[in-house]
């Protein structure tokens, strides 16, 4: 009888624990606010379109997200638990990352990772905090995408993704977990100043000026002088020679076929094409002027003069993407195709651009 009673106390004791444990738990499970998008949305009884529905929602409809079941958000409504498709559901990019929806990408895949592996490739930025936008940004977000800390498709703007991103960072490097990319950060993070970093210029030592000794000029012999409109425009097949002729760095004059301007630009990258960036704010001003004041993704054919050949191909001058020459007034790169490139996003030999190209070998620089 003894040991009967001592057993119901013990069963008694463990259910006890177990009703109590049970609201501890419910209280701990994080919820999450969405926003419908649409009218006339079902609020299904389960997570399937053919699941039938307990209502509608009206759009801007405000909803208790307690997880995720395939494509649908299981949420709460009016004290109704059901169903609702994520893709008619609005939800702020924080919660997306905590709930496991948000779009992410890697180094390999992130198009504004482009050519960039190394935190010593990307130009250190000034100072930059949430709602900041621009290359300062874009930077940051490169470096933290390299250190593995930035998930979501790189943007250019500090938003709540890039605030999540830069406290990781901090408590990892045991900074103040402000979520702005402040000067402490930036140092951590790249190894230098931030704020328009740049490197010291050594003082360039005196050196006496010896007198020139006067010597007979002689008498220039006349030579024939070549003229550049002799020069044969050829056909650069990009995958054969073209993508290893234009090394780091090189500079190369670019004209436009149709308008006749000139103007010099610096190599940045040959991927898929060639990647290039006008050299000087003066250049930048020419290569404007060739589009008739404002550039734009419209493809024009030009020649290119490269060590004593002349190239057809080409361009769209939109700036996008990376840089490395500042005050040219161009705040990115421009693409040049030749014969059989291809285009970064698509990987395709783009028709237009070819098109282009069969007009400039009709073309004398």
């Amino acid at each position: 009888m003894q040991n009967r009673r001592a057993g119901l106390a013990i069963l008694t004791l463990i259910v006890m624990l177990f009703v109590a444990y049970m609201p501890m738990q419910a209280e701990a499970a994080k919820t999450y606010t969405g926003t419908i998008i649409k009218d006339n949305i079902f609020f299904r009884s389960r997570a399937s379109t053919s699941s039938g529905w307990k209502l509608r929602f009206k759009k801007g409809a405000k909803i208790e997200i307690l997880g995720v079941s395939g494509s649908f958000y299981k949420a709460k409504y009016n004290n109704s638990t059901g169903y609702v498709m994520q893709k008619f559901v609005s939800v702020s990019e924080a919660d997306a990352i905590a709930l496991g929806v948000a779009k992410t990408t890697t180094v390999a895949n992130d198009p504004n990772m482009k050519g960039i592996t190394k935190i010593s490739q990307i130009t250190v930025p000034a100072t930059s905090k949430k709602g900041n936008t621009g290359k300062n940004v874009l930077a940051i977000q490169q470096a933290l995408k390299i250190k593995g800390y930035y998930k979501a498709p790189i943007n250019s703007k500090f938003d709540d993704n890039t605030v999540a991103a830069v406290k990781a960072y901090q408590k990892a490097q045991k900074l103040t977990q402000s979520g702005q990319a402040d000067l402490a950060t930036i140092k951590k993070l790249f190894g230098k100043n931030a704020a328009d970093y740049k490197a010291p210029t050594p003082t360039p030592k005196k050196t006496a000026t010896p007198t020139p000794k006067k010597t007979a000029t002689p008498t220039p012999k006349k030579t024939a002088t070549p003229t550049l409109a002799k020069l044969t425009t050829e056909k650069l097949t990009w995958f054969n020679t073209g993508k290893n002729l234009f090394k780091a760095g090189a500079t190369f004059q670019v004209k436009d076929v149709k308008s006749g301007k000139v103007w010099t630009c610096k190599r940045l990258y040959a991927g898929n094409h060639l990647d290039a960036e006008p050299l000087t704010a003066a250049d930048t001003a020419i290569m404007k002027a060739a589009y008739g004041g404002k550039i734009n993704y419209v493809r024009r054919a030009v020649l290119v003069k490269y060590i004593g050949h002349v190239y057809a191909g080409s361009m769209y001058g939109e700036p996008h993407g990376d840089y490395s020459i500042k005050n040219n007034n161009f705040d990115g790169q421009f693409c040049i195709h030749f014969t059989g490139s291809k285009t970064s996003g698509s990987g395709v030999v783009d028709s237009a651009h070819q098109s282009m190209i069969t007009t400039a070998l009709k073309a004398k620089w």
